[in-house]
């Protein structure tokens, strides 16, 4: 008994390292809300049984709020798009 109690814990708090793998690259998709349905269950599924993806999870998602309430949205001058627009053709000429 103790044995699968241990080998439980090394596979969901320390995460399997295929499916870590796997939630951490849809980690992105998630907080943004870009995910498919489907992703999205299978990272709400891996998560609940793994704490350091779930950690993970909430480290990004507290990141986005933060910078969310932190940063403003302000418009970008014109002449500053235009002078982008012509550095970046004169680089692909």
């Amino acid at each position: 008994m103790a044995k699968n109690i241990l080998d439980w814990l090394r596979n969901n708090l320390r995460g399997q390292s295929g499916s870590c793998e796997d939630c951490l690259k849809i980690l992105e998709l998630i907080v943004d809300g870009e995910a498919t349905a489907l992703q999205e269950k299978q990272f709400r599924d891996h998560i609940e049984a793994c704490l350091p993806c779930y950690e993970s999870f909430n480290l990004e998602k507290s990141i986005k709020k933060l910078l969310q309430t932190k940063l403003e949205k302000k418009p970008v001058p014109s002449d500053l798009i235009e002078s982008i627009k012509s550095r970046i053709n004169e680089t692909a000429e």
